[in-house]
């Protein structure tokens, strides 16, 4: 048991359910460790990844127990046909219990005996069974359907998948009766449909468990189907609605990332002047009344003994102002 995982799936660039999927990688973390994983940067690289793509696809979360070290890949999801939707697919039952039904952990031998158990009995899926209780699915939760009810395993007795959540949310909102509780074996005979719910299946009608035939068009069946893509596309929506607002408020950053740089302040004859603007253009520089630029150049010019000349070559030097109408 050296890592705990999650398989989300992205559509259109956005990660379906991520906050529930990471509520879960963290609540895993926390059944041996004391200290929270740091969810930030896992977040972000998620993000990065799903936004390079278009297509549907999954994304595959692992952390190591030891380490704490985590890798996101993309990864193909094994998506079910059109067929299967409308027909459902068969399934087996499995000898196996979870030592711990809520840890979703990494275990290649178990995994290579499902494969092989799985292609022996020419099956879509392998459907757990312990001491003659009905457990889950392999990747997958398992529903029944008995009298309008919609029959499930107990909480503890399961991992609580993401995707059987919003099922029994879909299911809550359409006021289907909901039974969680221990499902025998030996009830298979009596159930009217079944189906199974995971990340790259959604809602997946059951054909058949062993030699059990089941409704894979039940009504039930078809109608939380329907309302669990309703979540699916109400999700897919709040996050446009995050992406929208965070774009509006970093609109007025973009529009001038950078500060505008004032003009130099420049020296010009006034248009305006009494004679060649000399002294209305040194007013309208250092913005004072014009008059007292004139007069102190009557008093003071005399004194430096200077006088019309430095008036004549300061209106030589200094350029008429081009805004015509100042």
């Amino acid at each position: 048991m050296d890592k705990i995982y999650e398989v989300l799936q992205v559509i259109e660039s956005k990660p379906i359910f991520l906050k529930e999927h990471l509520q879960r990688l963290q609540q895993s973390w926390l059944f041996t460790h004391e200290d929270p994983l740091d969810l930030t940067t896992l977040e972000w690289e998620i993000g990065e990844i799903a936004s390079s793509r278009k297509d549907t696809f999954n994304l595959r979360i692992e952390v190591d127990l030891l380490t704490g070290e985590s890798t996101v890949c993309s990864v193909e999801g094994i998506y079910p046909t059109e067929e299967m939707k409308r027909e459902g697919v068969e399934i087996a039952t499995f000898p196996f219990q979870r030592p711990n039904p809520q840890l979703k952990v990494y275990d290649p031998n178990l995994r290579d005996a499902m494969a092989m158990r799985r292609e022996d009995r020419g099956v879509y899926s392998l459907l757990y069974v312990h001491e003659g209780e009905i457990g889950e699915c392999e990747k997958a939760n398992i529903f029944f359907v008995k009298e309008g009810r919609l029959i499930t395993a107990r909480d503890e007795d399961v991992l609580l998948g993401i995707t059987r959540m919003k099922v029994l949310e879909a299911a809550e909102k359409q006021g289907i009766p909901i039974e969680k509780r221990i499902v025998k074996e030996e009830e298979l005979s009596e159930m009217e449909a079944a189906f199974m719910s995971g990340t790259s299946i959604h809602v997946l009608p059951v054909s058949k468990i062993d030699h059990h035939d089941l409704d894979p068009r039940h009504y039930l069946v078809q109608q939380i189907s329907a309302g669990f893509e309703r979540l699916v596309d109400e999700d897919m929506g709040k996050q446009e609605d995050v992406l929208e607002e965070d774009t509006e408020e970093r609109k007025h950053e973009w529009k001038e990332p950078f500060p505008k740089e004032e003009p130099m302040k420049r020296l010009y004859r006034s248009n305006h002047g009494m004679l060649a603007g000399v002294c209305a253009g040194i007013a309208d520089y250092f913005q004072i009344d014009p008059t007292l630029v004139r007069l102190a150049w009557v008093f003071l010019a005399p004194l430096a003994g200077v006088g019309l000349i430095s008036y004549i070559i300061a209106a030589i030097i200094i350029p008429k102002n081009p805004e015509l109408d100042r």
